[in-house]
């Protein structure tokens, strides 16, 4: 934001930003795609959700 002089600046600059960072999310996903396997993917987004209720129920034990 250094280089923002004025409205017309601040738009250029976020719109090179959104261009720039548009790409990223996708090859995240394509990167996870093709290196681990949809079981692997499977696992590893089930267990933090069971890891969360469990510690919400141990929380609610406490209170």
């Amino acid at each position: 934001m250094a280089f923002v002089e004025g409205p017309k600046s601040f738009l250029a600059l976020r719109f090179l930003l959104g261009v720039a960072e548009a790409g990223f999310f996708p090859a995240v996903i394509l990167y996870l795609k093709n290196n681990w396997s949809g079981k692997t993917r499977l696992v590893s987004g089930v267990r933090p959700i069971e890891i969360k209720g469990f510690l919400f129920l141990l929380r609610q034990e406490n209170t």
